[in-house]
């Protein structure tokens, strides 16, 4: 996804430059998932994981732990939207929410130490706020003028893995 956001990013956005983009990660997962035997694990592993949650309501899984997580945080934030719980208190929030919920098959989150998403871990701390606030700086980040293509990539290039990256685990720890 890196590579679509870099060269819409870079050149001027047209069809031709998208498909191009968009046949580029389509070649690049086909390649990967035939010549590496560890992604091939992995996204075997993705489905078995959604099966799992689908048929069993079970949420002890990588990927049933982030959509749980994504339950719970959304609890938290119902009750505390605009300043969120603070630092330190997102961890005593999630097991309270846990120890009380009448959803028995969300307890199996109670062992983790974060959300494992930065998004939802701003959101709980700061609120609605300090989500704001936190956009609003990788906003300004994207539009800081760099005359060099090479630094215009790399920024790019940064601000897209750290943001894709922060919906998967805590990137900004």
């Amino acid at each position: 996804l890196t590579i679509v956001f870099v060269t819409i990013a870079i050149y001027k956005p047209t069809i031709k430059i998208f498909f191009i983009s968009i046949f580029m990660l389509a070649t690049f997962f086909v390649l990967m998932y035939n010549f590496s035997p560890n992604f091939k694990t992995r996204i075997a592993s993705g489905e078995h994981d959604i099966k799992i949650l689908q048929t069993n309501n079970d949420y002890y899984s990588s990927i049933g732990a982030r959509i749980g997580l994504w339950i719970v945080a959304e609890n938290i934030f119902i009750q505390n939207p605009i300043l969120g719980v603070g630092v330190a208190n997102n961890l005593h929030a999630k097991n309270t929410f846990l120890k009380h919920t009448p959803r028995k098959e969300l307890k199996v989150l109670a062992h983790y130490i974060h959300f494992h998403n930065s998004f939802l871990e701003i959101l709980i701390q700061y609120g609605i706020i300090g989500l704001t606030i936190f956009l609003y700086i990788l906003y300004l980040i994207s539009k800081v003028k760099l005359r060099d293509i090479k630094y215009k990539v790399l920024k790019y290039s940064l601000l897209s893995i750290f943001i894709l990256g922060s919906f998967a685990d805590i990137v900004f720890f």
